[in-house]
Order: structure tokens, then sequence, then C-alpha cells
């Protein structure tokens, strides 16, 4: 049974007007369409829109914030708004900050402009400064006239930094990037939850279309159901059995 088309999905979906000009900047209809047709079998627009620009945004946007929306997000949270919370709000004024939809997929985003070479060549310096550090502290004079344990705290710190985070740091370095895309997979893998949640299918044809025309393609390596369909598996999304009959009776699981 289908369910009643929902109205002014467009209106309703957070940067539609964005999303939108997207979706069609190609001169195309087609991702438009895939979009409201989403929307109309029952997925929530704001909710697909959001994740669906984010996708689509590989550049940080600027995020600017008043005094006074700060205090409302506080008190919509359940915090307790008092006279001093409000002049610290007003003291700062108005704020801006940069968001990356998708910062895990870019090492220099996820490293701060460093490179992996970069983290490896910090873990010698820090090692190498721990090193000069702890001979220092061995000396006479710090033992005699040094009562405030802080020095001796900053290189303990420096060798557990190097010896023990950094390493782990390196390690989850292999795990983002542009090949991996850990952000685009989790956003992509919301949106199908999402769709299969609302539509009971996952749609595979209609989300081909939508990323054909949010992040273009060659003119040879345009996505199908059967490319987002082979994603879908090997990123486990998938109801095995559903997958069997729709590769022989529809075109559209």
């Amino acid at each position: 049974m289908r369910r009643k088309p929902r109205k002014n999905a467009e209106a309703r979906t957070v940067h539609a007007d964005y999303l939108i000009s997207l979706l069609t900047r190609d001169d195309s209809e087609k991702g438009k369409e895939a979009f409201h047709e989403l929307c109309r079998l029952g997925c929530d627009p704001s909710y697909l829109g959001f994740r669906l620009v984010c996708i689509a945004t590989d550049s940080p946007q600027a995020i600017v914030s008043t005094p006074d929306q700060r205090v409302e997000d506080f008190r919509r949270m359940g915090g307790r708004v008092t006279d001093d919370l409000i002049e610290t709000e007003r003291a700062l004024g108005v704020m801006k900050r940069e968001f990356h939809p998708r910062g895990m997929d870019s090492l220099e985003i996820a490293l701060g402009g460093f490179a992996k070479r970069d983290v490896e060549a910090l873990q010698n310096e820090c090692r190498k400064l721990a090193e000069r550090l702890y001979k220092l502290h061995s000396g006479r004079l710090m033992a005699l006239s040094m009562d405030d344990p802080r020095p001796f705290e900053l290189t303990r710190l420096l060798a557990w930094y190097a010896e023990s985070f950094l390493p782990t740091l390196l390690e989850k370095i292999d795990h983002i990037g542009p090949k991996q895309k850990p952000d685009y997979t989790r956003l992509l893998t919301e949106t199908y939850n999402h769709i299969k949640d609302k539509t009971n299918h996952w749609h595979d044809e209609h989300v081909a279309e939508i990323l054909n025309h949010l992040l273009g393609h060659p003119p040879d390596r345009a996505r199908s159901a059967e490319s987002q369909r082979a994603w879908r598996r090997s990123h486990l999304l998938s109801d095995r059995k559903a997958d069997a009959k729709s590769l022989l009776t529809d075109p559209n699981p």
C-alpha cells in the first residue's frame, strides 16, 4: 500500500533551494524528480535533504551565531539560562566558525593542514624533546631547586604524546582520506537507512539519479541501480533475499 503524498516537501526541506540548485545545475530535472519521489513515498525531506547537501559539499561552510541564538540553543537543550551566561555570550559577540560536512574525507582538513609524514616528523620531535628534558631534569640543580611538579609532568606528557597518542593517530590516518571516504560512507549509509525505514525499499535507481546530478560523473561512469546495489552490499546494507529477487523481477528493490 502506497503512503499518501507529502505536501510542500520542497518547502520543508533543509537547504531546499540550495539542494535543488545542485540537482538541476546540469539543466536536467531528473535528480530533482528522484528526490521529490522519495519524499512523496514517505521520506523526511529535512532529514534527507541535509544529508544530500553534506554529501555534495566537500568544502568548509561558514557558520555564524549571535549571542541570542546561542542562549536560545542552550535553553532548548534544557540548560538553565542565567544573567551571567547572557552576559558572557554578549561579550563574545557574533561568532564565526567553519563546518566541514566531509572533513574526514580530506587528509588536509582532518589533520589541520598536516600530512602523514608531518605527523611522523612531529612524533620524532616530541620524542627527542622529551629525552632532552629528561636529561635536564636528572641534574642536581633541578633536584634541589624545583618543587613545582609541572616541568616533570610536561616531560612525561611529551613522552606519552610521542609513544602512545601519535602512534594511535597514525593508525587512524590509514582509515580516512579520499580513498576510504568515511564521511561520505556515513552520510550515504544514513540516507539509505532512512529510505529503507520510511519506504520499505532501497530505491537504488533514485539514489543513483540523485548522486549523478549532485556529484557529476564521467560520461561512461554514471551510477546505476546496479552499481548502487553493489555499494550497499559492500557496506552491509542488503536484504539478500530481496536483492536477489530484484535482479530477476524488479529493477528497483
